[in-house]
């Protein structure tokens, strides 16, 4: 707090100079204030804090042919899962998003028909989800993404086949999503990952292509690279300089990843100690956190983790409570 002037409370801030742009300290508030020639402001620092990619908790939501827990586990001791809320619906296949403050369950398969819902719960208290608005058209395994302003999602799968539709909805107002743009394939079943700029959706299917959108301008994904192999239901994790693909149908334990900065081909970085898929991810500032799995059984109560890096190895870290089998994975 060097050159800056605390004051204990409201009263001794009294005494304070009025003088446009002065910053100082509540002790009282724990809180930074500026002053905008009329009055005290605090100071909101999470407006500068990237939603990407968490720093405190993970979150696993819906799954298991149809649940509609919300379960959190911290990063700092992660063997620790605890249910703190409940979804609109029981569900699974669902799209995970997350905002600085909310996280967002979107599409996915409640029985019969696809799902078109938005649903999104406080990080900062925990609780129940509600409905905030609707997907243009339902369906499952949508993947979702995230700019500090905006959630998407992604592809998905509806009366039986793949979409290519790319949704986008505010996060400052609740409200249906729009559609912004199309991927170059009707792929279904990828995984995803976000930078500060970009949306990507990796593999799907029996391709290994990489597609990349754009958050500063609506507008069609473009293929910009390959993953190590084609692979389906495999789970996306994401640092802030890099894009993995973990797992996938097909038995593979590969984790491999991508840049950020430049296009191009991913790169085999390490494996899982087994191989799975139907399981999810959520993305640590250094790590990332592996749950569950459909197959094998063996796995879908598992929790592990690996350090962002270039060369990595899986960690055992804990068990669930109750089996993960695709689910959807949030952080913050």
């Amino acid at each position: 707090l060097s050159g800056v002037e605390i004051y204990e409370d409201s009263d001794a801030q009294a005494a304070a100079v009025y003088i446009p742009g002065r910053q100082i300290y509540r002790r009282d508030l724990g809180a930074f204030q500026v002053h905008n020639g009329s009055s005290w402001r605090t100071i909101d620092f999470t407006a500068f804090v990237s939603v990407l990619p968490g720093s405190t908790s993970g979150y696993i939501t819906s799954g298991n042919s149809s649940a509609n827990t919300i379960r959190k586990f911290p990063f700092a001791s992660s063997s620790s899962v605890t249910q703190v809320g409940l979804l609109t619906i029981s569900t699974w296949q669902t799209g995970g998003v997350s905002s600085k403050q909310d996280g967002y369950s979107v599409g996915g398969y409640p029985g019969g028909v696809a799902s078109t819902v938005i649903s999104k719960w406080p990080f900062s208290s925990d609780g129940n989800a509600i409905n905030v608005g609707s997907l243009t058209l339902g369906r499952y395994a949508p993947r979702g993404a995230n700019s500090e302003t905006y959630g998407y999602a992604a592809s998905g799968v509806a009366s039986g086949a793949g979409k290519n539709t790319i949704d986008k909805w505010a996060f400052a107002t609740d409200g249906n999503a729009t559609d912004v743009g199309d991927l170059p394939d009707t792929v279904y079943y990828g995984t995803s990952a976000s930078s500060e700029e970009n949306g990507y959706l990796m593999g799907g299917a029996t391709t290994t292509a990489i597609r990349k959108w754009s958050f500063t301008s609506d507008g069609n994904a473009t293929n910009v690279g390959t993953i190590t192999i084609a692979r389906y239901w495999a789970a996306g994790i994401f640092s802030s300089e890099h894009g993995y693909t973990t797992g996938g149908v097909g038995g593979t334990n590969v984790i491999d990843r991508f840049p950020f900065a430049a296009d191009g081909a991913a790169v085999d970085t390490g494996d899982l100690t087994a191989g799975r898929y139907g399981h999810v991810a959520a993305s640590a500032t250094t790590h990332g956190y592996v749950s569950g799995a459909y197959n094998p059984s063996a796995a879908n109560t598992s929790m592990i983790r690996f350090a962002h890096g270039s060369s990595t190895t899986d960690v055992d870290i804990g068990t669930l409570s109750a089996s993960s089998k695709m689910s959807a994975g949030h952080q913050v």
